[in-house]
């Protein structure tokens, strides 16, 4: 049970850094630093989709299991 609020109580925040990052355009890329929509849009979409995975994946999965959805 700790290990889902720990892993729901560090998703939202990334899910909030996400929604920033998409709006504005920029993203933090591991290898390649900001990655932003108009200069590098091969990179920029990718990064967002891994971000948007994990961040929302940490919040998803703990609902999931709470609510009874989850084994």
């Amino acid at each position: 049970m700790n290990s889902y609020l720990t892993c729901f109580v560090v998703g939202l925040p990334l899910v909030a850094l996400w929604l920033v990052g998409v709006r504005r355009g920029v993203m933090v890329g591991l290898v390649f630093g900001l990655v932003r929509r108009e200069e590098m849009p091969s990179r920029f979409w990718p990064a967002t989709l891994v971000y948007g995975v994990l961040a929302f994946g940490l919040v998803i999965t703990p609902s999931l299991f709470w609510f009874g959805l989850w084994p």
